[in-house]
């Protein structure tokens, strides 16, 4: 009879182990989620226009939008960023589809050794992020001059984002030929100033016409908002240096005195 007890006893005493044990190792209840369910290109009637038995059985399971006021830009995945976390796009980052997403050069300033550039872009490097160190920043900043000085201006006079247009040459009356000729001008400054550019300007314009999304260019975005533009800052530079060392930059010029004008209209 002892020994039954005793075992009674052990195997109450192993079945609230067990219990305490299955508690302890149970997984955690799950907390209420939520799941957003977003598509790129879909119009919002198809699901009355297609069969879409699954679609329709997660809206009556849940609730389904009305409609939407897109954030700006009105893009995919800004707009995706936003409803996620409630944040504008000049908040949360992400301003287009696709980012291109180059190394950052760094240079000496004035001064400053170069050994302290490479410490600099090593730190930067090691947060995950591109660096590369240049002993002359030079190359690189005139190439993003004449990229910017003819994309920008000529994004400002026409109206069209930075996209495809900018780069067809195929037709005499495709605007890839004004871009590319303004690109050459700026060029020729350039080698006047015994600069080796760091990247060919034209093949960066290519490149970035082609990264599957139209950017809007800084003075695109003056133009539509009636504000003054950076064009003394940009090509006003570039028309200066160009007087200065005796190039002659007619295209230029014109575009400089076109956007000028397109300013004082508001």
């Amino acid at each position: 009879m002892r020994r039954f007890v005793a075992l009674l006893i052990l195997l109450a005493a192993f079945g609230a182990w067990i219990g305490v044990s299955s508690a302890q190792n149970a997984p955690a209840p799950l907390k209420p989620s939520i799941i957003l369910v977003s598509f790129d290109g879909f119009r919002w009637d198809y699901t009355n226009k297609a069969p879409t038995p699954n679609l329709r059985s997660l809206a009556m399971r849940g609730v389904r939008a009305d409609g939407l006021i897109p954030s700006y830009p009105s893009k995919t995945f800004p707009n995706h960023y936003t409803i996620a976390t409630g944040l504008y796009p000049g908040h949360h980052g992400i301003v287009a589809n696709n980012i291109l997403d180059p190394e950052t050069g760094l240079g000496p300033y004035e001064d400053l050794p170069y050994a302290r550039v490479e410490e600099v872009a090593g730190l930067i490097g090691s947060a995950g992020l591109k660096a590369k160190p240049l002993p002359d920043l030079r190359p690189a900043q005139w190439s993003k001059l004449i990229f910017n000085a003819a994309v920008n201006a000529v994004a400002a006079l026409t109206g069209l984002p930075h996209d495809g247009h900018f780069a067809d040459e195929d037709e005499p009356g495709d605007l890839g030929h004004l871009v590319h000729d303004l690109i050459e001008e700026g060029k020729r400054v350039a080698a006047a100033a015994g600069i080796e550019l760091h990247e060919d300007p034209w093949e960066m314009n290519v490149l970035a016409t082609r990264r599957g999304s139209a950017h809007y260019p800084s003075m695109l975005e003056d133009v539509e908002a009636r504000r003054p533009t950076e064009i003394d800052l940009i090509t006003g530079s570039l028309i200066s240096e160009a007087e200065r060392l005796g190039v002659p930059v007619p295209l230029h010029t014109a575009v400089y005195r076109l956007v000028k004008a397109k300013e004082a209209s508001w």
